[in-house]
């Protein structure tokens, strides 16, 4: 049965119980089974097409994926591409690091001498597949490098050259998801069945220099991080509240939209949105909005 959601995933069920899933992408399928019905489905698929058995996946998209049974988890890496990155720009002997971006970039001022933009894009570029893949701590650092790309200052340049560092200090760190699956699918989960979606929302407030727009933030995590994102709100938020609402908002819109793929899949879960914000919390709580129990910031 083709999904809903994803038109290329298909699921096979049994008594209403997701027992299998075919992701296709481009020429490539993936089968997520146990594995009895892992090599029925590629039978099935061999009637019909000429296809070719590579085996399970090790490889792919410059992801290193390693299975480990033992922890019945898989290990998500990105340390080729990064030392290739590395290489290309000439920092894999570069400095250590430990923090992604190390001061706050102020506005770029249009007098200023403005690096080669061409470098810094191929540079910018290159940078977000690491976030896409498996550096989630780099999302805000890439946001705020990205501004300026049509005419950075040499501060920008510098800053950009910290993240690099960065990523030369931790390439080797990875991303862990541990059984994830329904044990249908081979996933086997032990205790406390699926566990809870949970969603981490927050807040730069007008950290843009330009148009004082906050940057909203959020981090997924179901048995491990699978989700996450940094970008600029798309209105000018006068007051903290305003803009603690926004992202709370968009961290209430995520599970609502990843719910419909995890019930094709027969995942039953709960979703728990965070914020460290107390003035959205005691509003939510108490329905107060722009009231007089809650403190608020002015922009300017």
């Amino acid at each position: 049965m083709a999904s809903r959601v994803d038109g290329g995933l298909s699921v096979l069920e049994h008594e209403r119980t997701v027992i299998a899933a075919v992701m296709l992408y481009v020429d490539n399928l993936r089968i997520i089974a146990n594995l009895g019905l892992r090599g029925q489905t590629k039978d099935q698929r061999k009637e019909r097409f000429r296809i070719h058995d590579l085996g399970s996946v090790s490889f792919v998209f410059r992801l290193t994926i390693r299975h480990k049974l033992d922890h019945q988890a898989i290990d998500i890496y990105l340390h080729t591409y990064i030392q290739t990155i590395l290489a290309m720009f000439r920092m894999d002997e570069s400095r250590l690091v430990a923090k992604p971006m190390a001061m706050m970039l102020d506005e770029r001022k249009h007098d200023e001498d403005a690096y080669d933009p061409t470098i810094y894009q191929a540079m910018i570029r290159m940078l977000m597949y690491v976030m896409i893949a498996t550096w989630p701590d780099t999302a805000y650092a890439i946001r705020v490098l990205h501004r300026y790309g049509h005419a950075p200052s040499n501060e920008y340049m510098v800053a950009l050259n910290h993240l690099f560092w960065y990523l030369n200090a931790t390439k080797y760190l990875h991303l862990r998801v541990t059984g994830a699956l329904p044990a249908a699918l081979g996933g086997g989960l032990r205790g406390e069945t699926e566990g809870a979606h949970r969603y981490y929302v927050g807040l730069d407030y007008a950290g843009c220099p330009d148009a004082y727009k906050s940057t909203s933030g959020l981090v997924n995590i179901f048995r491990g991080a699978v989700d996450w994102r940094s970008m600029n709100q798309k209105v000018t938020a006068q007051f903290t509240n305003d803009a603690e609402y926004y992202a709370f908002g968009v961290g209430c819109m995520r599970p609502s939209q990843i719910s419909h793929l995890l019930n094709e899949l027969s995942i039953p879960t709960t979703h728990i949105v965070f914020s460290d914000s107390q003035s959205l919390i005691v509003s939510v709580r108490n329905r107060i909005y722009r009231g007089t129990g809650v403190a608020l910031i002015a922009t300017k």
